[in-house]
């Protein structure tokens, strides 16, 4: 066997990382106000297998839930760094758990030793509307799957499928992962 599917057991990691055109004297990424901030969340996988993770395409979660087991899939936790200051957005759009079957068009498939990422804009008018302004910030992208997925009765084609499966479960990565914080600038 060469690697275990679908658990914590595996070498997942989650990486944020801010597409700017400049940084700031610390060499964090700088942003200017009137442009967007633009995050890139990189699953990379370091395990000798691949892994098949859960998440809604453009489903994206800001803020922090109260349960943090209630949200499936991506989300990113903004802070002001002077005041401490949790920004939140919008939930919508991401699932809660899931304790059935997972889509097939939900599920991605990454390769051992290989990088996938999402890119997610915050557009100026959507900064705006959160009230960032311009100072220094926090991100930390946070990664939640707690269910392997349950075989669906039914092929994605409609069919039935054979009466005795080869696996036990849709073999989704099951656990809780988080990036390092990165620290970025807002400027005039």
């Amino acid at each position: 066997m060469l690697a275990e599917n679908g658990d914590t057991r595996q070498d997942l990691t989650l990486i944020v990382d801010i597409d700017a055109n400049q940084t700031n004297e610390r060499e964090d990424p700088l942003i200017k106000v009137g442009e967007p901030l633009i995050v890139d969340v990189v699953f990379q996988n370091d395990d000798i297998g691949a892994i098949t993770l859960y998440f809604v395409d453009d489903a994206i979660a800001v803020g922090s839930p109260a349960s943090p087991d209630s949200v499936g899939g991506i989300y990113l936790e903004i802070r002001n760094k002077a005041t401490n200051q949790l920004y939140s957005g919008s939930l919508q759009g991401v699932p809660p758990i899931i304790n059935g079957s997972f889509d097939y068009e939900d599920l991605h498939v990454l390769q051992s030793r290989r990088r996938c990422s999402v890119r997610v804009i915050f557009e100026p008018q959507q900064l705006a509307a959160m009230n960032m302004g311009v100072g220094e910030y926090e991100i930390r992208a946070y990664y939640n799957n707690p269910n392997r997925g349950v075989l669906p009765a039914t092929a994605p084609d409609g069919s039935t499928p054979t009466a005795t499966p080869m696996f036990q479960d849709q073999g989704v990565w099951r656990g809780r992962i988080n990036s390092k914080i990165v620290t970025f600038e807002i400027s005039p």
